[in-house]
């Protein structure tokens, strides 16, 4: 791999073409002092995250989930939970 090494006083005037360096394949180093400070590389391509429906599809073809029913099945009502006069005063109570 070819290098190309430049001090930090020099790369400031030359950014844009050691980027374009690094983004050729060149190994370029920047240094401090004639000591190697710092290596410019190119960022790996990150792989396209999945889409939020794509997601979905994909458990839902897993198992891994399933829909909720919108409605409940034809002619039952959605259940009802136990009602306890003051639910809310005993919650409000369990938070102090």
């Amino acid at each position: 791999m070819k290098e190309r090494v430049y001090p930090v006083y020099k790369a400031k005037a030359k950014l844009s073409q050691a980027v374009r360096e690094a983004r050729a394949g060149f190994r370029v180093v920047l240094t401090v002092h004639g000591k190697d400070a710092v290596e410019l590389v190119p960022v790996a391509e990150k792989p396209r995250r999945e889409t939020l429906g794509k997601r979905i599809d994909r458990l839902t073809a897993e198992g891994a989930i399933r829909p909720a029913p919108l409605s409940p099945p034809a002619g039952e009502p959605f259940p009802v939970l136990a009602r306890r006069p003051g639910a809310l005063k005993r919650f409000l109570e369990s938070r102090d």
